[in-house]
């Protein structure tokens, strides 16, 4: 149903912690001492010395339905830009809650067979008033670690749909790929 792609994958884990010995010269580098990492990011976290995890960016393609991508990505500080449809282009994503229904996706069937009618009458400006939130969009967002991780942090042990859910854990487990010791679970809790 949903694709989620990271574009750049580069490991940048060192390059943050040479910049967190800057910041901080009395911390000494230890080649590759995982503990030593994870104490340097929690104290910058913990001093507010953020701007480090702005050097560092990430950059996803999400092939998600509407519905979705209004409500985690429209109001975030991450950068996104869709791809515009062609009217013929729509393509109609039955959510899995409607599909085990035989009920529901008889009905959602006959709504997308009546959008189809409207797209045929309707020229194209007022044709998206009628388009439904369930039509899958290609979506590509890009934003520093930082942003990353303040996004992940809001939705973070919060209720929401299933589809969400998976979008939102998707995009953990790839970042945490990337940079395990500052896209972790204790992080999200810190106090910042």
């Amino acid at each position: 149903m949903n694709e989620i792609r990271l574009l750049n994958n580069k490991k940048c884990e060192d390059e943050i912690i040479s910049l967190i010995e800057m910041i901080y010269p009395k911390i000494k580098s230890r080649e590759k001492d995982t503990e030593y990492r994870k104490l340097a990011i929690q104290k910058c976290l913990r001093n507010l010395n953020l701007s480090v995890f702005e050097h560092s960016y990430a950059t996803f393609y999400l092939n998600i339905p509407n519905y979705i991508f209004e409500q985690l990505f429209i109001n975030s500080d991450l950068n996104f830009s869709c791809t515009v449809q062609e009217i013929t282009e729509y393509k109609y994503d039955i959510p899995t809650k409607i599909s085990s229904n035989s009920k529901h996706e008889m009905l959602y069937t006959g709504i997308i067979k009546k959008i189809e009618q409207l797209k045929k009458e309707c020229n194209s400006d007022n044709f998206n008033y009628f388009i439904p939130k369930c039509i899958v969009s290609n979506v590509v967002v890009s934003s520093c670690f930082l942003n990353w991780f303040k996004f992940l942090r809001r939705y973070h042990k919060r209720t929401m749909a299933d589809d969400s859910k998976i979008v939102i854990s998707t995009i953990y487990e790839k970042l945490h790929d990337v940079c395990p010791l500052f896209f972790n679970e204790p992080n999200f809790n810190l106090r910042i």
